[in-house]
């Protein structure tokens, strides 16, 4: 056996730096030293490199082991443990960086922690078990764990825990094996009786059916009688009835005729209408012509004479200007003398500046006309201007009332176009209504005929009126819901109607869907509205039946698939109903197929005789199934029926509507005529506009002839104004030489400044005779203008009047044609009235002849009632013994399926031997319903409290069956379709292995774990009695105490806890949490001394294990722990009844931190741990006792 020969740590929690501890050169090595000085971190670095995890070593994370001395930290620490064995030494080594990241290596090399662990295992030491370590309290702990927790600890010691998890899931798969088979028990019982209650109540309520039907034939006779008769009354009074209306017809015509007559009129009248209505609008339009003209002439001739009043009060002004300007002149203080030295001296300026004075004159004379002139030209721009604006505010109102008519004509256009399509639809509808009214007439005389043939009056029952209606409900709220079976077929030929109906049979009225999910949402549908049952057949999961039976038929043999019309798209479905059925023409033909050829087919002959492949024949066909057919073509012909009758009333009501399409003829008149008096309108302003327009050209003409020829002159005059500026200052010169002396005398710069101070009053006279000169040529001017405008005025006034009399006489005309035409209007409809007055009479001797039809109507009504009431409860009769009989038969298919075993009454036969295929109208299948509790028997028809119970009850053990064993319920795969009966049976043989297996798997694993445990307890056990008494062993008592270990389950103890009781010396046998503190230490030492026995591990080492014992104890702890350490014989007391004997034990490195130096006096070396204040680490210091004899 192997031991520890040193360690080696580097910055590990107290330890700084790299320090060795050891070497453990002996077996029994103990630790010592004061508190704090890192024993117990010797203990953790020995638990580090030996793979435990960080929660062991007081710490939360392994970075918190790195050596830390105030913010000082060492990046990693590690550990390494020098192990040897039989002279071969191996390195462990653990190290963890400040990530916390742990490295394991072995011999220098990095290992995964797998591996490392699997290394120290094959030395028994046992990293989860802890075989080879005693921590601090890990003693006081042993002594207070439970009977489980020492279990537990047993299952890690002994191995057995490996199989742990494996022996729960095969004990419960055991357990779940045997309580399923328990509920399947019950289940089928539970179903047995479900089954039987339920054909109980079907058989009984068949019967009192039975008697139900024989008593209603009778009255279903009378009841015909009676309609017939009614019928034959009702027919005679019809016949009356259509003379009559044969001759209101003749008269509605007349009446037709008449009105026709008056609403030709109404275009006409229409016409006039708006022809007034126009003429008015023009008249009124050309009176407001005409008045605003003479206001306008009013305007002009007030405008005229007030600019005439203003000319002459202006020539007035200008004479009593130059009166008052030759008094001002006198009236001026000018010296006489001075004035004439001016004049003496103008004279010689003006000799002096005669060729220049001639040049200004001359210019003058030049720059005056084209200045009156360019006054003209501002002038006539001044007038165009005006006279532009007039016209393009007149044209801006022609082109606004153009828009309007034209948005107006548009609209007429329009409505004549939408009217003009209207009327040309009518006709078209009204030609193909009459010729529909036609086609739909011979079609309803052909359906009422086929009706009759048919016996049409035989109402429907109620059930398939109501399952017509589900399944319309259906289609609309769940798509992918196309139908019956009945209503998505028909057989090419009326004879296979009958073989067809046998061959479809109870899938005739099965619902064909597209999904699965669609089918599971249409039931539960139909079971919240309660609405009956009905079988639906999936497109997606049905299996098609056998597809090629053809090749193996003979002549006068086919498959029912080439019977039958239907959409591809429903294959599946119906290869699934037919299977491999055929049709034969005669019961010869069918027999030869099977007997003689031997061939496995359904054979159905025409008349509904089959011959099934078990050779059984059925003969006749209950219900009449070919009369199904014969429903659904009524129900065809009568949904033809109401649309024909439908379409011709409709025909009818669209036939009489003449007064609209007379109506929208007068209508289209009267848009025609407003349309044309548009069109009059419109032309009238675009000839006006145009007037305008050439106008307003002309205009613009004038403005740019008269713009260029003013910009001419204006540049003229510049010429001339700068030619005058030159030789006016010749002339200031000359002005400035000869006055110069005069104007140095009276004060002035130059004679200009004395003429603007002494001579402005003449300049001042000049000014204002132009003025008024001025002032008269502009309203000269004026009043030619408004001369002018007042002779157009007068033109326009003068073609306004004579419009308006035009109009006017048109207007007359118009009133004359209407009055005619209501006169003749007036005379129609009197004639009108007198052919409605005959009109109403006949439709009165109608009304009463109708009453007569509808009185024998109501009796022929309620004499079919009668008939419909017996007929329907016949039928639902019917119905009812038709569907109890299939929900027999399905019920006993189920039970088939199911192997549900049902009580029979001759007890000589069973269930099970039974074949459903045979005809049960001759030898019934009775069955023995004594085991049905009796209030089952007497309680309502499938009452639904006891459906809902069983189905409670059903579905409670089929949830606790689904619970225990989801994957072995082979038998739930069963759907109740033959051809999944074989794959079936296979799995169900499946899950019996699979039931044999898990029992097989859970006795092996049991006994594998029991094995295990067990052994591992018999040691334990009987090393537990040696070492206690050993531990306990005094001079008092040389015999010791007793210990010993028992568990609470023999048969599984692994499953149950492991008690440990213990008999200190002189007392009585106590269990642990009985004891003292020192005795529960010395019994769990014990404990954990005998549980190292069972596997040793090569060391042990053991922190402060004598912390709760006195000197006597600690004594004979250290006196166990050196004899151990040294090996030997020990004597086994443990086995009662028997001798004691010797058992070889091997030797065992015991390291011990121990604080007592009884104990570590026993030792062989001292480790010593002491703390280094300089360097805040602890030390060590090794010493060998086995040096020093005592």
């Amino acid at each position: 056996m192997g031991r520890l020969v040193r360690l080696e740590v580097e910055n590990f929690k107290s330890y700084n730096g790299k320090q060795r501890i050891g070497p453990f050169g002996d077996n029994f090595v103990s630790v010592i030293g004061p508190n704090g000085a890192g024993k117990s971190n010797l203990m953790d670095a020995l638990s580090f490199v030996l793979g435990v995890q960080s929660a062991a070593l007081r710490s939360k994370q392994l970075n918190e082991l790195i050596f830390r001395s105030g913010e000082m930290q060492a990046s990693f620490a590690s550990v390494e443990a020098v192990y040897e064995k039989d002279g071969v030494e191996m390195v462990f080594g653990r190290r963890v960086s400040a990530a916390g990241v742990s490295e394991y290596r072995l011999d220098g090399r990095t290992v995964s922690y797998a591996e490392y662990v699997r290394v120290w295992e094959g030395e028994n030491v046992l990293i989860k078990a802890r075989n080879f370590l005693v921590f601090q309290g890990d003693v006081e702990a042993m002594a207070s764990k439970s009977p489980k927790e020492l279990t537990r600890l047993f299952e890690q010691i002994s191995g057995s825990e490996e199989y742990c998890e494996e022996y729960d899931r095969c004990k419960e798969q055991r357990d779940d094996v045997i309580n399923y088979e328990k509920m399947q028990e019950k289940y089928r019982a539970l179903k047995a009786e479900h089954y039987l209650w339920k054909l109980f109540h079907v058989e009984d309520s068949a019967r009192k059916i039975g008697a139900i039907l024989e008593a209603k034939d009778g009255e279903l006779k009378e009841a015909q009688l009676t309609v017939q008769k009614a019928e034959t009354i009702w027919k005679d009074a019809k016949k009356k009835q259509a003379k009559v209306e044969k001759d209101l017809l003749a008269i509605e015509k007349k009446v037709k005729t008449a009105e026709k007559q008056m609403t030709d009129e109404g275009p006409k009248s229409a016409q006039l209408t708006e022809r007034h209505k126009f003429v008015s609008q023009r008249l009124a339009a050309a009176t407001e012509v005409c008045q605003r003209a003479i206001s306008d002439l009013a305007e002009q001739e007030g405008e005229a004479q007030a600019a005439e009043l203003e000319a002459t009060k202006v020539e007035e002004a200008a004479q009593r200007f130059e009166a008052q300007s030759l008094k001002q002149i006198a009236a001026a203080d000018i010296k006489p003398g001075l004035i004439a030295e001016y004049n003496e001296l103008r004279v010689v300026a003006s000799e002096r500046s005669a060729k220049e004075k001639l040049k200004l004159e001359s210019l003058e004379h030049k720059i005056a006309p084209e200045m009156a002139t360019k006054g003209q030209l501002e002038d006539k721009i001044s007038e165009l201007e005006g006279a532009r604006g007039r016209l393009e505010v007149e044209e801006q109102a022609i082109n606004k009332q153009h828009a309007q008519l034209s948005a107006q004509s548009e609209k007429l256009e329009g409505e004549i176009e939408g009217m003009q399509r209207e009327i040309a639809t009518f006709q078209a509808n009204k030609l193909k209504m009459q010729q529909t009214q036609v086609e739909m007439t011979e079609k309803l005389r052909g359906i009422m005929a086929r009706l009759l043939q048919a016996k049409v009056e035989r109402q429907e029952s109620e059930r398939e009126i109501k399952l017509c209606t589900t399944i319309e409900t259906l289609k609309r709220i769940f798509p992918g819901v196309h139908g019956r079976m009945i209503d998505l077929c028909r057989p090419t030929n009326r004879k296979y109607e009958a073989a067809v109906s046998v061959a479809l049979g109870r899938n005739l009225d099965a619902i064909v869907i597209d999904q699965e999910r669609t089918a599971i949402a249409c039931i539960q549908y139909l079971r919240e509205q309660r609405a009956g049952q009905a079988t639906f057949i999936p497109l997606d999961t049905i299996q098609g039946g056998e597809k090629n039976i053809k090749s193996m038929l003979i002549d006068g043999c086919r498959p029912v698939m080439e019977v039958i019309r239907f959409d591809s798209m429903y294959d599946r479905a119906f290869r699934y109903a037919c299977g491999s059925a055929a049709v034969c023409d005669s019961t010869q033909i069918a027999k030869s197929l099977c007997y003689e050829r031997g061939v496995k087919v359904k054979a159905i002959t025409l008349d509904g005789t089959v011959i099934h492949k078990s050779g059984l024949i059925t003969g006749g066909v209950y219900g009449q199934p070919s009369h199904r057919w014969e429903e659904r073509e009524v129900r065809s012909l009568k949904s033809e029926r109401d649309s024909c009758l439908a379409t011709l009333a409709d025909i009818s009501k669209s036939l009489k509507r003449t007064e609209t399409e007379e109506r929208n003829r007068a209508h289209l008149v009267e848009l025609e005529t407003r349309h044309r008096y548009l069109l009059d309108e419109l032309e009238a302003q675009n000839r006006r506009l145009s007037s305008i327009q050439e106008e307003l050209v002309h205009v613009e003409q004038e403005l740019v002839r008269c713009r260029a020829q003013l910009a001419t002159l204006v540049k003229s005059l510049a010429k001339y104004e700068k030619e005058m500026a030159t030789w006016t200052v010749a002339v200031h010169g000359v002005e400035d030489e000869v006055f110069a002396d005069f104007c140095g005398r009276i004060g002035f710069g130059n004679v200009r400044e004395f003429e603007t101070s002494r001579m402005s009053l003449f300049q001042e006279i000049s000014e204002k005779r132009v003025q008024f000169a001025t002032v008269a040529a502009k309203l000269q001017h004026q009043i030619q203008f408004l001369r002018e405008q007042h002779s157009q005025t007068t033109g326009r006034l003068a073609e306004g009047k004579e419009k308006v009399t035009a109009l006017q006489q048109e207007l007359d005309g118009i009133e004359r044609e209407q009055r005619n035409l209501m006169n003749l209007v007036e005379e129609k409809r009197e004639k009108a009235s007198a052919i409605k007055s005959e009109l109403d009479q006949v439709k009165t001797k109608k009304r009463t002849e109708q009453a007569i039809v509808e009185e024998k109507r109501a009796v022929l009504t309620t004499a079919q009632q009668a008939l419909t009431f017996v007929s329907k409860e016949l039928t639902n009769q019917e119905c009812d013994l038709d569907r109890l009989l299939g929900s027999r038969k399905v019920l006993l298919r189920t039970c088939k399926m199911e192997q549900v075993d049902l009580p029979m009454a001759n007890s000589e036969c069973s269930f099970a031997d039974v074949d459903l295929e045979v005809d049960q109208s001759r030898d019934p299948i009775v069955f023995d319903y004594s085991s049905l509790p009796r209030q089952k028997r007497t309680a309502s028809p499938l009452d639904a409290a006891n459906e809902r119970k069983y189905t409670e009850q059903l579905n409670a053990v089929q949830d606790e069956m689904d619970k225990l064993a989801p994957n072995l319920r082979a038998l739930d795969k069963i759907d109740g379709a033959e051809t999944r009966l074989k794959s079936t049976l296979e799995a169900f043989e499946k899950t019996k292995n699979d039931l044999k297996k898990a029992k097989e798997d859970f006795s092996l694993v049991k006994s594998k774990r029991f094995d295990r445990f067990n052994h591992a307890f018999k040691q334990i056990s009987s090393n537990i009695d040696t070492i206690y008494k050993e531990l306990t062993r005094s001079d008092l008592v040389p015999t010791g105490g007793s210990a010993f270990l028992s568990v609470e389950n023999n048969e599984e103890p692994f499953s149950e806890g492991v008690r440990f009781h213990a008999m200190p010396p002189m007392k009585r046998f106590l269990d642990m949490d009985q004891l003292s503190g020192g005795e529960r230490t010395v019994a769990a030492l014990a404990l954990l001394f005998a549980i190292h026995s069972y596997r040793p591990a090569p060391f042990f080492i053991l922190d402060e294990i004598d912390a709760a014992l006195d000197a006597a104890n600690v004594h004979r702890v250290a006196a166990f722990i050196r004899a151990r350490s040294l090996g030997g014989q020990v004597t086994n007391t443990s086995q009662l009844g028997s001798s004691p004997r010797e058992i070889a034990v091997s030797p065992v490195q015991f390291l011990v931190i121990s604080l007592k130096s009884s104990l570590y006096a026993k030792a062989d070396s001292l480790v010593g741990i002491y703390r280094d204040p300089e360097e805040n680490s602890s030390k060590v210091l090794t010493l060998r006792l086995s040096d020093y004899p005592e």
